[in-house]
């Protein structure tokens, strides 16, 4: 019968067919010799986490650990899957100020270095509890170090890569225009995506809880020809206030999908302070944004960035999620969902996210949709094949057809790297697509491509076990109640007798109950529980009592036997007798 049930159950889709968990270490091989070289960052939520495919890497930068703020810097070189802590890490960490939160993006490398890596930092918190900023931005490049080769004792065929690391912070301004109307400010759980030179910050917190609407362009101009000792000489950087949005938020997910500034879902604060969350998708083109010499004004509707209109009106809840994209197709993960929506001030609607949503986008329509194994069209679709933990401590980044998820685990006290294949979902998983609001709002119960099948052949297995069952069941019932009908039907004493027995329920526990027999008006049988369970004394004198009914029903029943005889002996001899006086009389 459980193998039955399990059977029945909606099963997951094979394991690691889009999921894989990095960071395991190899057996054999070049990455096994690097084994002893690699460095695991301590365990940390909320750092600074990007991801550049120019070197194949993902950099790990600062975060919180124990209430403290780290300052340091990681590498994980996906070629090997190691973690690395590059050269020049000790003057990173004197450059960098410890903080949490970090807005962290891949712009294009320095013209220079063309093969390096990029990164702009900006916001985030000093305070390891409560918000406290500033507007500094901070460049970070990795470059290649050199080739580790058998000079270091590593037995190994292939050349090996390591990195160096630098860090400066980047002179910044801000337009002169914005500057006399509008605050950039450090922000904290904002958007933040680069985008060739530039870098978007959107929307976001500040320190005393302020709220902002609006999105900024912080444009990096490089010069050339510069030596490394005039590293923070090569790069300037000016703000630009390009668009605006019409609620406040923070904690949505925020992308570049197919060159367009995406951001979905999060939450924000009313009118009256209370918690709001958001279902809405916005969109703007990142071509348009670059070049734009600025948004002055207040006017949503007239802003750059405008909603994209769902497919149906069943929309989708997200909060403290993160946003990746493949194509024209936007990818979510995590964070929580929201099953009561629009507000959860004071309720538990919130719960915990574990799955992956998606949808495409048409940008010529502005509207987003998704279609499911059913062929339904709506407007997000979700799988379930194993995912990561559903956690709101986590980071997010992706390049080409993978996402990278690094999740703070904290029962473990670890960090884990995942990475999903957005192209295989795509192109293998659509029997696993169903209607994400079906499965938020409990609609849905699980997940199979197999699932209708999988329902009627643990029917047909449930139906066959219990037959199977009752059959057994029927043919070994040993119950008092059986024993009793069968006793009635062959009846070889008196009714007096069989109602004068004592029943009794013998339990494994050795807590005996005496039954009392009860019959209906029609004759029916029936066996109530009644009287406190035996002890052992009572049971040795129940025991003794039957022994001595069963003698005397047994003699009753040898007196009843002779009676009869006698009595049919009488009704012989009188007939007889008849039958003589009758012949007399004749």
């Amino acid at each position: 019968l459980a193998a039955a049930a399990a059977l029945a159950a909606p099963q997951p889709a094979a394991a690691g067919r889009f999921w894989s968990e990095l960071g395991l270490g190899a057996e054999e091989g070049p990455a096994s010799s690097l084994a002893d070289l690699a460095i695991t960052p301590a365990a940390r939520f909320d750092g600074g986490f990007a991801a550049c495919q120019q070197l194949n890497i993902l950099v790990l930068v600062g975060g919180v650990r124990n209430d403290v703020n780290l300052r340091d810097v990681h590498i994980f070189n996906l070629d090997h899957e190691i973690w690395e802590r590059p050269d020049g890490a000790d003057q990173f960490a004197t450059i960098m100020p410890g903080r949490r939160g970090w807005n962290m993006a891949a712009i294009s490398p320095h013209p220079d270095r063309p093969d390096s890596c990029r990164f702009a930092l900006h916001g985030g918190t000093l305070n390891p509890r409560r918000v406290v900023t500033d507007n500094n931005v901070y460049i970070v490049e990795v470059v290649v170090a050199g080739e580790v080769d058998d000079d270091l004792g590593l037995n190994i065929t292939t050349p090996i890569f390591t990195h160096a690391v630098s860090a400066y912070l980047l002179d910044a301004t801000v337009d002169p225009a914005a500057d006399q109307r509008y605050d950039i400010s450090g922000r904290y759980e904002s958007g933040f995506i680069g985008f060739e030179n530039h870098l978007f910050i959107s929307k976001g917190f500040g320190e005393n809880s302020r709220r902002f609407t609006d999105t900024w362009r912080l444009t990096v101009v490089d010069s050339t020809n510069s030596t490394d000792d005039a590293i923070a000489s090569q790069s300037v950087g000016r703000w630009q206030r390009v668009a605006v949005e019409e609620d406040n938020g923070f904690d949505f997910s925020f992308a570049n999908v197919n060159s367009h500034l995406v951001l979905y879902g999060g939450e924000g604060v009313d009118g009256r302070g209370r918690g709001v969350a958001h279902s809405s998708l916005l969109a703007g083109d990142l071509e348009l944004l670059a070049a734009s010499s600025g948004f002055l004004n207040d006017d949503a509707a007239k802003s750059p960035i405008q909603p994209v209109t769902p497919t149906t009106d069943r929309l989708v809840f997200r909060m403290s999620h993160r946003g990746a994209a493949y194509g024209n197709t936007f990818f979510n993960f995590g964070g929580d969902k929201l099953v009561v929506p629009e507000s959860y001030a004071g309720g538990n609607e919130r719960i915990l996210n574990n799955a992956v949503t998606f949808t495409s986008l048409d940008f010529t329509r502005r509207t987003y949709s998704c279609v499911t194994k059913d062929q339904a069209v709506v407007n997000w679709c979700s799988f379930q094949e194993e995912c990561p933990e559903g956690t709101k401590s986590f980071n997010l980044d992706s390049f080409g057809k993978y996402m990278f998820v690094l999740i703070y685990v904290d029962n473990l006290d670890a960090n884990v790297l995942f990475r999903l294949d957005m192209d295989a979902v795509l192109t293998e998983g659509r029997s696993f697509f169903f209607d994400a609001y079906e499965i938020d709002q409990g609609e849905l119960s699980g997940y199979s491509p197999l699932a209708s099948l999988q329902y009627a052949l643990g029917a047909v297995c449930v139906f066959l076990v219990l037959s199977v069952l009752l059959l057994y069941k029927s043919r070994t019932d040993n119950s008092p109640h059986m024993h009793l009908l069968d006793q009635k039907r062959s009846t070889g004493v008196t009714q007096e007798v069989v109602r004068s027995l004592q029943f009794v329920k013998y339990d494994v526990d050795g807590r005996h109950l005496p039954l009392v027999l009860e019959w209906d008006e029609e004759g029916n049988p029936s066996i109530k529980e009644e009287g406190e369970p035996l002890s052992s004394a009572d049971e040795a004198e129940s025991d003794a009592g039957k022994r001595e009914r069963r003698d005397s029903a047994s003699s009753a029943s040898s007196e009843g036997a002779a009676g009869d005889a006698k009595r049919a002996s009488h009704r012989n001899r009188g007939a007889r007798e008849d039958a003589d006086s009758d012949d007399g009389d004749g």
